[in-house]
């Protein structure tokens, strides 16, 4: 119930990132459909999602976001690797964008129980983040968590203090 709950509020989050930045697609049918998988994804019609977000990345080679939404559409549908596996092309489409490595670190903190893997993803979300004058405070939230979990004291302290220096 309570990681139903949490992956209920990571989608929340990451979907309206993703939302913001749509018309930044260049083809219109790429546009179209990936808007058609988003709204799809916010109706739970994932396997109708996956089809358009498939269309729209191949429409538009390069479209980070629809393998990005495509991501948590297959992190949806229990899928892992084909969800790790989307969330990797988007890094490989727009490296800086760093929702799409803690996107990575909750599949391998959720399905793949490797809370040190998922450590790393959120590290590099909150690095990017930062690198990019755009921090991301839930990163550093991740990272305390999992430190915390693994009872490593003063790095999640260290994470924790990001938290309320960025998001007092």
């Amino acid at each position: 119930m309570k990681r139903t709950i949490l992956m209920a509020c990571a989608i929340a989050i990451l979907v309206p990132a993703v939302n913001s930045q749509s018309q930044e697609i260049e083809n219109v049918e790429a546009a179209e459909a990936y808007n058609l998988a988003r709204t799809l994804f916010q109706e739970g019609k994932y396997d109708e999602a996956t089809e358009q977000l498939l269309k729209s990345a191949r429409l538009e080679p390069g479209n980070f976001r629809a393998h990005y939404l495509l991501g948590l559409t297959y992190k949806q549908l229990r899928q892992p690797d084909d969800a790790i596996s989307q969330f990797e092309a988007a890094i490989n489409f727009r490296p800086d964008y760093h929702q799409v490595y803690s996107a990575i670190g909750s599949v391998y903190l959720d399905y793949k129980s490797d809370p040190e893997k998922a450590l790393e993803y959120y590290i590099q979300s909150g690095s990017v983040s930062e690198e990019y004058q755009r921090p991301y405070w839930q990163a550093f939230w991740n990272q305390g968590k999992i430190l915390f979990d693994m009872q490593r004291w003063g790095e999640a302290l260290q994470a924790y203090s990001k938290v309320a220096q960025y998001n007092p």
